[in-house]
């Protein structure tokens, strides 16, 4: 590593994904960052965590921010990818938080919380992915639906994402999220874009998280 005190970790224990360190980092303005494990290259950083910790769950990152608010990210070296967060208890918090049996435990300096966060099984039907190129108005459509033509619901509609890549030889983990562009329409999620003569190709695969 050229410059080892860029990537000083002061305060929580980096957590390791797929040849990348999630960590805090920093001295006085600490910032959560991506840093590549082979050359320390930061690939992204984010400010608002403060004195915060990080956990590694089900290969999503749980961020306790120094102010109390647990952030729920993708590990992404693209880019940032903030999924979801809430607020705990009041800060500072200067504790790891824990996990146990389906409950999240956490701590500051004047209060301590358990929240259940077991997650709730339901079953869904697969989704399908149907394309569609209309020559008329040279168009490409998406359209996302289930198997069995069971409309699809707001709340489900919300946990769908859209992946992209133009090389179908990269690995799942490196697809990157599509702009959302998708509109629910009589239970099925849509997707449309104008093609140019500068349009390459582009692999595409959906996701419910």
């Amino acid at each position: 590593m050229e410059n080892p005190r860029a990537n000083m970790n002061h305060w929580a224990t980096p957590v390791y994904h797929d040849g990348f360190l999630y960590g805090v980092y920093g001295q006085g303005f600490l910032r959560l960052a991506c840093v590549d494990a082979a050359t320390g290259q930061q690939m992204w950083r984010q400010s608002g965590v403060g004195y915060g910790s990080i956990l590694k769950i089900n290969n999503l990152l749980e961020v306790l921010t120094e102010d109390g608010d647990l952030v729920l990210v993708e590990p992404w070296p693209d880019a940032y990818w903030e999924i979801g967060r809430f607020t705990t208890v009041d800060g500072p918090c200067w504790n790891n938080p824990a996990i146990s049996q389906g409950r999240l435990y956490v701590r500051s300096q004047t209060e301590a919380a358990a929240y259940d966060v077991a997650p709730t099984v339901v079953p869904r039907t697969p989704l399908k992915l149907e394309p569609n190129l209309t020559s008329l108005d040279n168009k490409f459509q998406l359209v996302i639906r289930t198997q069995d033509s069971s409309p699809i619901d707001t709340v489900r509609a919300l946990r769908i994402q859209r992946l992209t890549t133009p090389d179908i030889s990269m690995a799942p983990g490196f697809w990157s999220p599509a702009a959302s562009g998708l509109i629910l329409v009589d239970g099925k999620l849509r997707f449309e874009e104008a093609l140019t003569e500068s349009t390459g190709r582009r692999y595409f695969r959906v996701v419910e998280r």
